[in-house]
Parts: C-alpha cells; structure tokens; sequence
C-alpha cells in the first residue's frame, strides 16, 4: 500500500502569492520536502488564465500544496487535475453535507450554483514526464458574499464563522487521499468520483462551434482534459 503524502507546512502572514512563493522554494533549495503553504493576505493572488485571485486579508483559506510525481507521464496528467478536483469537492462536502455541491470544468468547485472554491495546478517537467507539481487552492471560508449572484463562501451558508486551520486539516487529508489513487494509477476510481459530481452532466447545455450555436448533453472530461458534449448522434470535443 502507497504510503500517504505527509506535508510540512509553511504558514505566511503576506506574500504575493502562494504559488510564487512555492515555485521560488524549488527553484532556489536542492532539497524540498512536500509542502503545503498558507498566507493570511495574498496582494496578489493567482486565478486560472492569468486572472487575480482576490481575498481580503485573515478571510479566506488561501492555500499551495508542493507535491512530487516524478512517474507521472504527460498522458495521465489530467487525472492528477481531476483528483485534485475530487479532493476540494470532498472537503467542502464534509463541511457543507447538506448542500448541492459540483464541480464545475476545469477548475471551480459550485455550492448551489455559486463558485465556492478554485484551483490552479502549474507543473514542473523533464521531457514528457513531472517532477513536481505546485497545487494552488482558494476556498472562500469567511468572505461574505451574500449580494453576489455567483460567490459564496462556508460561513455564508452556515451562518457562522470557519475555523481555517480545521479546513485546511481536513483539506490535506483528503488530498492525501486522492493523490494517492493517482500513485496507484486507479484511473477508473477518479474518473467515477470526478463524473458523478460533474457540474450539469448528462444535462443540456448551450454549445458554441465555427460560429455555430446548439445544444447538447455533457458526457464525460477525458484524459487531456476536454469536455466531450453529445449533440444529435455526434460528439463534440471542446477545450
């Protein structure tokens, strides 16, 4: 059995972002031990496609895991990305039990059709296999959003404020978890877990191709990470 991924934490009052601050650790010391790092305030935090992840500061869990999968081949990436997915969604599952709560493709976790988490993943390579990856999370826990038609955060919903250090814990345990079937390439256990929670699967959404509009059913995000739509007797692929 695959030993669980044990993480040395860093906890940071103010940096720019956590993900610079893990991807200067490894550029700069020979020997980095997995690490998971925190800070109260980011001034610039790091979003999907070059968007600013904002936070106000002693708010939100604001997190970037360093982990190493040096096996880990450029074809089976994806599963990494979608195992990270299962690992927030399993978090603020346990948090918010009663709640509608999906993953949203590529990278956002939903709670009653809101954005409630994010997740940012940047890879470090040696021709087409990793050698370590750097996993940026931000779970909003204590911003509120009760105006906002498409935020919400943990206390938001149970009316109460978060203790960040017990998500956080509870976070790295089920990451643990979920990068370990990704050791032990159970990739038809992620696959399950990521499509069984995938937002709108198997429901009819609006696509776009060359110009062309028209609906379709979400059936599946293969292995490089696109969405598969079926519309009439046909699938569609889109990125």
């Amino acid at each position: 059995m695959t030993k669980k991924m044990e993480f040395h934490h860093i906890s940071l009052d103010e940096v720019d972002s956590t993900n610079n601050y893990a991807a200067k650790m490894i550029q700069m010391t020979k020997h980095v031990n997995p690490s998971v790092i925190t800070a109260r305030y980011q001034t610039h935090g790091k979003g999907q496609r070059g968007k600013v992840w904002e936070s106000s500061a002693n708010s939100n869990l604001m997190t970037s895991f360093i982990i190493f999968n040096n096996h880990l081949q450029i074809e089976n990436l994806y599963f990494l990305n979608k195992s990270i997915a299962n690992a927030v969604h399993s978090t603020i599952l346990y948090f918010l039990p009663n709640q509608n709560i999906s993953i949203k493709w590529p990278n956002d976790i939903w709670v009653n059709g809101k954005k409630i988490a994010g997740i940012l993943i940047e890879n470090q390579w040696r021709g087409a296999i990793t050698q370590s990856s750097i996993i940026g999370i931000g779970i909003n826990t204590n911003e509120h959003y009760i105006s906002s038609k498409d935020r919400c955060s943990i206390s938001d919903i149970l009316k109460t404020v978060s203790n960040n250090d017990e998500i956080l814990s509870k976070l790295t345990e089920y990451l643990s978890d979920h990068i370990q079937l990704v050791e032990q390439e159970k990739w038809a256990c992620i696959d399950l877990y990521y499509h069984q929670h995938l937002l709108g699967s198997n429901s009819i959404v609006t696509c776009k191709e060359r110009g062309r509009t028209f609906p379709g059913y979400i059936k599946k995000v293969d292995s490089q990470g696109n969405i598969i739509v079926r519309h009439e007797d046909q699938m569609s692929s889109f990125a």
